[in-house]
């Protein structure tokens, strides 16, 4: 069965002139499914997180914070969230573990293919370039956060993956007025977090990624019937007059449709129809446009290559 490879929806357009008053473009944004960086063993059948909540804390720097009620992390909790959305987990099931559980699992259990992730996660607040003024923006709380994550063979314990992420974040200790902002020392440390889990999520995970694409809007009694059709979502009855346009228009008229046409495609995941539409109008008229949608068509059918293997099931 053919795979969905992407979402879309209509979104706020916008009106620019191109070339005449009644030719125009407009955008919508679709939901690419783009691949992870790396993926996990192709015989997978349980990924397994070590907790993180034992980690030594202090004023200033510190490891996970601990969800309240649990013995987990809040990047642990994040990462599994963000996880169990993933096509690419969708058949391998994700645990938060102790030490100990996953050695009394293992010595039970023959199965292979059992991974284990292991993180250390840093992070630190530092003020030390705050100026109070009442009258003056100055001063941030200034969040750095390292982070490692390790992936290898629960059993045999061979690496399969090892991520490193550096990054900091600020946040104004007041605002224009003067006023300090009421941020939460711990609720700057959890978003941090989250964003790490977030970030790390996209390297072992497929995700869905929001792309905005252009489309050309022609007020031609050619063009029209096809952008009715466009906007009620009926893609087969856009395609069915963007093509009558393309027969029977002028040479401006088959560049415009041909773009669109090529968009429709590429929301129907052909992108070899899709390609081969846009080099249609390119060959009429040489639009900017036109050369950049190519491009991204390029790296979205190699993207397809890698997805496809990660997702064969």
């Amino acid at each position: 069965m053919k795979k969905l490879l992407f979402k879309f929806f209509l979104g706020s357009w916008v009106l620019t002139l191109i070339s005449c008053s009644v030719t125009t473009y407009k955008y919508i944004n679709i939901q690419v499914l783009s691949p992870s960086d790396t993926m996990l063993p192709s015989n997978t059948t349980k990924l397994h997180i070590l907790d993180n909540c034992s980690l030594q804390k202090n004023d200033s720097t510190f490891g996970n914070l601990c969800v309240k009620g649990k013995n987990q992390s809040l990047f642990d909790t994040t990462l599994v969230w963000i996880l169990e959305e993933s096509p690419s987990f969708k058949y391998i099931p994700i645990v938060i573990q102790t030490e100990n559980e996953l050695k009394s699992e293992m010595k039970n259990n023959p199965e292979k293919g059992h991974v284990v992730l292991t993180s250390e996660y840093r992070v630190k607040i530092d003020t030390s370039d705050f100026v109070y003024n009442p009258y003056s923006y100055y001063g941030n709380y200034v969040v750095t956060l390292k982070l490692k994550v390790d992936l290898s063979d629960a059993r045999t314990l061979k690496p399969y993956d090892s991520y490193k992420f550096y990054d900091s974040l600020s946040w104004p200790r007041q605002n224009a007025q003067g006023k300090k902002n009421p941020t939460k020392i711990t609720d700057l440390f959890a978003y941090a977090e989250n964003m790490a889990a977030e970030k790390y999520a996209d390297h072992i995970g497929s995700y869905w990624n929001t792309e905005k694409r252009m489309y050309y809007y022609n007020s031609g009694s050619l063009m029209q019937l096809g952008y009715n059709h466009f906007n009620e979502n009926d893609l087969e009855g856009a395609l069915t007059y963007w093509k009558n346009a393309f027969e029977k228009g002028n040479v401006t008229t088959k560049a415009l449709a041909a773009y669109d046409i090529g968009l429709v495609y590429e929301m129907l995941d052909d992108l070899d129809e899709c390609e081969r539409w846009l080099l249609k109008s390119k060959e009429l008229k040489k639009y900017p446009p036109v050369y950049n949608y190519l491009n991204i068509i390029k790296k979205r059918k190699t993207d397809h290559l890698k997805l496809d293997k990660m997702l064969r099931n």
